[in-house]
């Protein structure tokens, strides 16, 4: 394993902010906190879900952004409890004002029966590699982008996100 050049290595100051948006990225997604999500996020975003659900989002807006993921088809409602875990980073900075992170996940899924979420129903868990891309706007670090890339999954992952994708809103 060779070493970074000296440009690309990442003041550890910058790879601490960064770290900090990541798992604020996780946890906002995970307790559905939005307005948490809101703040970390850049002007726009690219987000390449192409492995996950088949769906490429290119300079789309926060607001667009959590317009999407809160509906129950994606991550919101009751019944979707989700745990993304970041496990080892590798952070390159791509310029004084970028940064790419590549990450461990384990992105854990389930769908609940019901409201109460004492059935559990369709669940899916991915496991594979997580790219975020972050960019310094006014001297403050923002999530601009990420892009997962699966390497396998536990349970039945296509079923759990193609029922999300096709159910009647009123059976999510």
């Amino acid at each position: 394993m060779g070493s970074a050049s000296q440009s690309s290595r990442v003041d550890p100051a910058d790879a601490q902010e960064v770290h900090e948006l990541a798992f604020e990225w996780a946890m906002s997604a995970d307790t559905k906190d939005w307005d948490r999500m809101r703040q970390i996020l850049a002007p726009k975003l690219n987000i390449d879900y192409t492995d996950v659900a088949n769906q490429v989002f290119t300079d789309i807006s926060p607001d667009d952004w959590i317009k999407h993921s809160e509906s129950p088809r994606v991550l919101g409602g009751r019944r979707v409890s989700t745990q993304h875990l970041l496990g080892a980073a590798k952070y390159i900075k791509v310029s004084d004002l970028q940064i790419t992170a590549h990450y461990q996940i384990r992105a854990a899924h389930v769908r609940w029966k019901d409201d109460d979420r004492t059935q559990e129903g369709l669940k899916g868990h991915g496991h594979g590699e997580m790219v975020q891309h972050y960019t310094k706007i006014d001297g403050v670090w923002k999530l601009s982008g990420w892009k997962p890339t699966v390497f396998w999954n536990e349970h039945d992952f296509e079923r759990y996100m193609h029922f999300g994708l096709t159910q009647p809103l009123s059976e999510l």
